[in-house]
């Protein structure tokens, strides 16, 4: 009789679901968690890691109702991340998703996945039940960590430190947006996601715990959804989420109570309030306060110390065009040697570097060298764990194996640790995939990452020429040297709007180059466009290999190439050299000062004749039709020697630095004679970062 006057009892009406005060528990005592956090963790290698920002969308997919009416429209996604029993629901419909995700630590959760697919990933909190892994022995597996809520003392003692923990709501459906927008998806279509339960009861929900308050009611629009204690919690974090995901944009499917209040309170992300973002915390303790004390004042006083890297230039160039990396971060940069040995900017970290200490973001490839072996070791594996974090395509590291001569204040020796190759690699490899270790006495050089780059390290690459093939044309380049050779390898990646720009260059007409350097852009608009090209550069060894880029592609009646620098007036001046080296550049004619216009103590000077575009016109060189000018700081001479001629061109690229007033006079200039510049282009073109940060290839059209 109590039974049934317990249910004949009205369930409880709620309001207002975001308003109610019902709390989840977490499901298993926490020292079970932890033991299963301990247990994942050495299992375990592949750790899931933050990603770039894409628009692509994904769908998200939970175990509701909804799904039976909704599932169709996911034949339409490219990326689908199902949570719990959504990943057998849709595999036996034949959709395999791209990646699943899983949070409940209990073992009921492997009979609602069902079987595991080869082809997807599968991204697994580390409290997980160690026989989830077991069922999952042999696929893809991914791990990450909960933040379990409100309290740090909440977090458990276990997780391996540096590493990512991340943030997000009680059930496996809220954690798998949270998951994708830590990939990098901001675009996030909602499956079966509903937060109610269905009319006949045949749902997922049923096996939520009931507890001895029961089922709740709760109405929206005359509609009446049947909830439960968590279904209700759901609902809160729903939207408490989205706040801490201010740029996710959310698409909803299906008819439930979540949905109905997605359709009455959601606010799209261009006019949501910008909150403080919180989906992931990371603990990346890399350097205890007292040896980085040490290490600053290191620097400060040895002028010798952290300089190593430029001597690992030459082999950075080299996996640079192997990979055709579009970023390089040097992690424990020191000095910066290796930045200034390379012609192009690269990302920097060291923490006992001021200005170069922030947490450092991911980047094609990382250059960890002369580093490791300095750590101390009770933090070593939270600097590996930093490295990997960083690492988007592949590792270039290079560890010493033996006593260092330098000795540290407090006695020690500078090289903390003191391994041979295989205890390295053993180290990383809980990682990384060490591809290559190579021993050379007490130095190891190891690969992180592809074979190629495993053997671009153990190989020569240095050949004479390099090839690039673009729409059907094939382009030739003389390459004596890295610098030339990475010129080559990057002539449609590092400017990409200045490819587009010349591909608006119809056969015949005439391109003046001011500015040349070895003819990349010279020899792309004759080749590809037809164009002839009347190309200027000063410099003595940039201007042998233009004339033998020249001849390499048989272009001699098509280009001409001269050993003259263009500017406002003619002069018989010095060209003062940044370097003596085939492909370089930042020189600067007649005064010795960097791009920047500051000055500077050149490598070398050499003779050089300067002359107006203007002068040259007047003398009988064919009116252009385009010009191109990079002239490293003083496009704006070139520009003043070249008013008149540029009255009647249709089209200027200028290499522009707003930071500069001259250049800013130029812009004033172009305006005065008809140009203007799509302030868009020039946003997408601008350096983010680095020494020449807001510099750009401004496009001038005539209005």
């Amino acid at each position: 009789m109590a039974e049934d006057k317990k249910e004949s009892k009205k369930p409880k009406i709620i309001e207002d679901v975001e308003k109610s005060k019902i709390e989840v528990q977490y499901c298993i005592p926490l020292e079970q968690r932890d033991a299963q956090v301990r247990e994942s963790t050495q299992r375990i290698k592949g750790r899931i890691l933050p990603g770039p920002i894409t628009n692509e969308p994904i769908a998200i997919v939970g175990f509701g109702p909804s799904l039976n009416d909704t599932w169709t429209e996911l034949k339409k996604f490219k990326y689908i991340m199902t949570g719990s029993g959504s990943h057998k629901f849709l595999v036996d419909r034949g959709i395999i998703p791209t990646h699943h995700v899983e949070v409940d630590p209990r073992e009921h959760k492997i009979g609602l996945m069902g079987q595991p697919q080869q082809s997807t990933e599968y991204l697994i909190a580390s409290a997980c039940h160690p026989k989830l892994f077991d069922h999952l022995a042999g696929y893809n597996v991914k791990l990450w960590h909960i933040h379990t809520g409100d309290k740090e003392t909440m977090l458990p003692t276990v997780f391996p430190r540096g590493e990512w923990i991340l943030t997000g709501g009680s059930n496996v459906s809220l954690r798998a947006m949270v998951i994708a927008r830590f990939m990098g998806f901001v675009n996030q279509h909602i499956f079966g996601m509903d937060s109610s339960m269905s009319t006949d009861g045949k749902s997922h929900a049923d096996f939520h715990p009931k507890g001895s308050k029961g089922y709740y009611l709760t109405t929206y629009d005359g509609v009446e959804y049947k909830v439960t204690q968590p279904l209700v919690e759901y609902s809160r974090q729903f939207f408490h989420e989205l706040k801490q995901m201010p740029e996710v944009e959310v698409t909803m499917y299906g008819q439930g109570m979540l949905q109905h209040l997605f359709k009455n309170k959601y606010v799209p992300a261009a006019q949501r309030k910008k909150t403080k973002k919180d989906i992931a915390v990371i603990m990346p303790k890399v350097i205890s306060d007292e040896y980085l004390k040490l290490n600053r004042e290191l620097h400060e006083s040895n002028p010798n110390y952290g300089v190593s890297g430029e001597k690992r230039a030459d082999i950075v160039l080299k996996l640079s065009e192997s990979l055709n990396t579009k970023n390089i971060l040097d992690y424990g940069c020191g000095k910066g040697m290796l930045a200034k040995k390379l012609p192009f900017p690269i990302w920097e970290y060291d923490p006992a570097i001021p200005g170069k200490d922030d947490a450092p973001k991911p980047a094609d490839l990382v250059i960890c060298t002369d580093v490791l072996e300095h750590i101390e070791p009770d933090l070593l594996d939270n600097v590996i764990a930093d490295l990997a974090r960083c690492t988007k395509e592949c590792a270039y590291v290079v560890v010493h194996t033996k006593a260092a001569m330098k000795t540290l204040a407090d006695g020690r020796n500078a090289h903390l640790i003191q391994e041979g190759a295989a205890w390295w690699e053993k180290r990383l490899s809980a990682w990384f995939d060490v591809s290559k270790v190579i021993d050379k006495d007490t130095e190891l050089h190891i690969v992180l990452g592809p074979k190629q780059a495993a053997k671009t390290l153990t190989e020569s690459l240095a050949a004479d020429t390099v090839t690039v093939d673009y729409n059907g044309k094939t382009l030739v380049f003389s390459t004596p040297n890295d610098t030339t050779r990475w010129r080559a390898n990057t002539l449609l990646t590092k400017e990409p709007g200045t490819i587009d720009w010349l591909n608006e260059i119809q056969e015949g007409e005439v391109l003046v180059d001011i500015g040349a350097n070895v003819g990349m852009y010279t020899i792309f608009a004759a080749v590809v466009r037809g164009a002839n090209v009347l190309a200027f550069e000063p410099e003595s060894q940039n201007y042998a290999v233009l004339n033998n880029n020249i001849s390499l592609n048989n272009l001699a009646d098509q280009v001409k190439a001269y050993c003259v620098g263009l500017s406002d007036s003619y002069k018989f001046t010095d060209l003062y050299l940044s370097e003596l080296v085939a492909g370089g550049s930042c020189h600067s004619a007649d005064k010795a000062v960097d791009f920047k216009l500051k000055p500077t103590t050149p490598k070398f000077s050499q003779g050089c004749v300067l002359q107006s575009l203007d002068n040259l016109v007047a003398a009988g060189m064919p009116q252009p039709d385009y010009i191109k000018i990079d002239v490293d700081g003083f496009e704006h001479l070139a520009v003043e020697g070249a008013k008149n001629t540029i009255k009647n061109v249709k089209s200027l690229i200028i290499e522009t630095n707003p930071n500069l007033n001259e250049h800013m006079t130029m812009i004033k200039t172009l305006d005065d004679l008809g140009f203007s510049f799509d302030s868009a282009q020039v946003a997408k073109a601008a350096r983010k970062d680095g020494a020449f940060k807001g510099v750009a290839e401004y496009v001038f059209r005539r209005r």
